[in-house]
């Protein structure tokens, strides 16, 4: 979940570390998808239908770049509790694509912990 308007052409601050993250791991590219894919700048304007929350064409986009990955961070963070069953279908979609999972810690929650949360010495940790 990222409710963030940034593109290929407008960065905002967690794309930003993404990147940065990617060139210290030794990666010459990047691929972002988001669990939601409805654009806002704020979390609370998402929608509470997750059928808007969630188009049918997002979670084929993100196994497609997973397929093109060679890893695959899974970083999240809490999410409201109306969003599970799509976090639940992309970890099992991305599960079964087979590339290695990462996050960077969990959170108290056991959530994958958000990369804007992190210390800036990341490290990744196997996704379980």
């Amino acid at each position: 979940m990222n409710p963030s308007i940034a593109d290929a052409q407008d960065d905002d601050p967690t794309c930003k570390r993404e990147r940065l993250l990617s060139v210290d791991l030794g990666y010459s590219r990047y691929l972002k998808g988001n669990v939601l894919d409805w654009r806002a700048t704020k979390p609370r304007d998402l929608p509470n239908q997750i059928n808007q929350a969630c188009s049918p064409d997002n979670l084929p986009s993100i196994v497609e770049m997973a397929e093109e990955a060679e890893i695959v961070v899974i970083a999240h963070g809490n999410m409201h509790q109306r969003y599970v069953p799509i976090i639940d279908r992309t970890i099992e979609a991305l599960r079964r694509v087979g590339k290695p999972l990462f996050v960077l810690g969990r959170n108290v929650t056991g959530h994958p912990k958000h990369i804007l949360r992190m210390p800036v010495e990341l490290n990744l940790e196997p996704f379980y």
